[in-house]
Parts: structure tokens; sequence; C-alpha cells
């Protein structure tokens, strides 16, 4: 179960990460700038999943908040992989759909994570 100050250290560090995806001025091309920013959300969206699959196998997150969650990374994850320049409308429609599907207890021991995919995804372009 994750404490107050634990919490708090995932916060700070999911943030620093995420401000971490400003596309650095030496990408040029718009491809290497589309192509840079996907990965960046794949990472977040990745990190995501991981949380939640290690919170479910440590009975923290329930199987319905987990399935939602999982859904909603994989399908990201293809469409940022097939459209790398296109996945915005997409990507940012199934998150606000998920969020709003996620009892608020989960999303409380998520929200770093939860944090980290908004703040990436504001900071791209794509409003969560």
């Amino acid at each position: 179960m994750l404490t107050r100050r634990k919490l708090s250290a995932l916060t700070l560090i999911t943030v620093v990460l995420a401000l971490s995806a400003c596309i650095p001025k030496t990408i040029q091309t718009p491809q290497g700038r589309a192509a840079y920013s996907a990965l960046e959300v794949l990472t977040r969206i990745d990190e995501l999943q991981n949380a939640t699959i290690a919170g479910n196998q440590q009975g923290v997150i329930p199987d319905a908040t987990a399935i939602t969650i999982v859904k909603f990374t994989v399908a990201s994850a293809k469409t940022l992989k097939a459209a790398p320049d296109g996945w915005k409308a997409t990507v940012t429609a199934g998150w606000t759909a998920t969020k709003a599907a996620l009892p608020a207890a989960d999303a409380q021991r998520l929200r770093p994570y939860l944090d980290a995919v908004d703040l990436v995804l504001g900071l791209i372009g794509g409003r969560p």
C-alpha cells in the first residue's frame, strides 16, 4: 500500500518525468517531432499500465479497474504506433472516457500516473 510519503515522492518523480516530454530543440523535422511526442505519450501510458498491473497483483487495484486501464493502454499503444502524427484526438478521447470510468478510490491510488498522462497530453497538445 502506498503511504503519503511514497505517494508524494512518486508524484514528484512522475511530474519531473512528464516535463521531459517537451520536444528537444535538436529535433527539427515535423516527422521527428511527431514521433518524439508519440513516444513520450506512449511512455507515460506504459508507466500507468505497469503501475496498474502491479497494484492489481498486490490486491490494491481491483480487476475491473485494471481491465479498464489496460484496454485503454493497449488501444492507445496501437494508435500511437500506427499514426504517430494523428493520434491526439483518438487517444485523448479514450483517456477522457477511461478516467471517467475509474472509481474515485482507484483513481486516487493511481493519481501520480493519471496526472503524468494528463500532463504529457496537455504539454503535447491533446488536452485531457
